[in-house]
């Protein structure tokens, strides 16, 4: 399964810097090519810290509808034949609040496709022929 962190960002002049941890599962994961996140590796764990800093305006409203920024802050952890796992969630000393979205999917590895459903119906009525299409918008994962 995959869990999904998004908004990962720090508060005025680099303080309250959010970070996540995953303390056990050695998860894959995946980041944009253009990241704003720095991993690291603290005592074995793998560790990402976020580098730029953020606001309440450029959160994200919608998980499966990010911008490009708001991916440019997310990080998602990819678990394999895993019942439980551990992470640590934080920021460092600082004075903005800090928030912490997360979800159990994710917008950086699903995308969408279109997949045509034709259906043809045929009436035997002298001549006439009837022919419906329909497009449906599928998410694949």
């Amino acid at each position: 399964f995959r869990i999904s962190f998004y908004d990962l960002d720090t508060g005025p002049h680099g303080r309250s810097t959010e970070y996540i941890i995953a303390d056990n599962g050695d998860p894959s994961f995946l980041l944009t090519e253009d990241t704003q996140l720095q991993e690291k590796h603290v005592q074995g764990h793998l560790q990402f810290l976020a580098s730029e800093r953020g606001s309440a305006r450029d959160n994200p409203h919608e998980s499966n509808a990010l911008t490009n920024l708001q991916k440019q802050r997310s990080v998602v952890f990819a678990y394999k034949d895993t019942h439980s796992f551990d992470l640590t969630m934080g920021a460092s000393k600082g004075h903005s609040p800090r928030g912490f979205m997360f979800a159990l999917h994710s917008a950086l590895a699903c995308h969408d496709v279109k997949a045509a459903i034709t259906t043809t119906l045929t009436t035997t009525t002298l001549t006439t022929t009837t022919l419906t299409t329909t497009t449906l918008t599928t998410t694949t994962h």
